[in-house]
């Protein structure tokens, strides 16, 4: 810190040294540090880590070596102790830093949200309207609850139907073409009769298998729910044996405490 100083140039007044610190320049928090001839770097660095704790801390700092000046230049502690009387006019000007600049934390930048734009707001509230006046929002509905719902239906019918079709004699019909279907199924005419009368032939057939999947499809979705309730039952039995049990933890709260005690006599 400069000394005051007359218009003759004789000192009329004094002050005592001192350096402006700081974490990463003007902008943030800056202390002054008395400077004297018998000071040494390592108490310099001892009150800038005291001044400074939490901060130096947090940036995993753990001891102060030099400072950073304004042009970015980094300076031994040492530097600043054996050039009281030759940089006394930089110490009044400059902030020093313990960190550089470039290393400061930016300001969080504002998010926009397109929500908050009220034209956006607007336009959305009258294509809603419009959608839902023409019936388009009721259709979606549907849709959305439909392919669902339909898209489950033929996983279900898909293995029933390939099975009664091809499925072993107990349960399908291994295979055989429509006509010899109909002749087992009817009772009536053979291979060369219904193949004359294909369409009646796949009428009946689809008949029957439309009974099949009458019968076959709750038993199915009975069997799904079944592995459903069977898997959720695992999992939670596996999350309840995976949390500690309550004796063990006060143990190895009681052990931790005891080893504190222990530790500090």
């Amino acid at each position: 810190m400069p000394r005051e100083k007359s218009d003759n140039g004789s000192n009329e007044a004094s002050e005592e040294p001192y350096i402006k610190v700081s974490l990463f320049g003007k902008p943030s928090k800056a202390s002054n540090i008395l400077l004297h001839s018998g000071l040494t770097p390592s108490e310099l660095s001892s009150c800038i880590s005291q001044l400074f704790s939490s901060d130096l801390t947090k940036h995993g700092i753990e001891s102060v070596h030099g400072l950073y000046d304004s042009t970015g230049l980094f300076k031994p502690l040492s530097y600043f102790i054996t050039n009281l009387e030759n940089n006394e006019d930089d110490a009044e000007n400059v902030t020093l830093s313990i960190l550089p600049s470039s290393s400061a934390p930016k300001p969080p930048k504002k998010s926009t949200s397109i929500l908050s734009d009220p034209y956006v707001l607007v336009g959305a509230s009258l294509t809603f309207i419009l959608a839902f006046a023409v019936g388009l929002i009721e259709a979606l509905l549907s849709w959305i609850v439909a392919v669902p719902v339909r898209l489950f239906d033929v996983i279900i019918e898909t293995p029933v139907k390939q099975l009664y079709r091809n499925g072993p004699s107990i349960f399908g019909w291994e295979g055989l073409s429509y006509p010899e279907i109909c002749a087992r199924i009817t009772y009536h005419g053979d291979q060369v009769f219904w193949s004359k009368n294909l369409q009646e032939c796949k009428k009946i057939f689809y008949a029957k298998e439309a009974s099949v999947l009458l019968v076959a499809k709750p038993l199915m979705y009975l069997g799904l729910a079944g592995v459903v309730v069977s898997v959720a039952h695992s999992f939670v039995k596996a999350s309840a044996r995976s949390k500690p049990d309550p004796d063990m933890v006060a143990t190895f709260k009681a052990f931790k405490t005891l080893s504190k005690q222990l530790g500090k006599k």
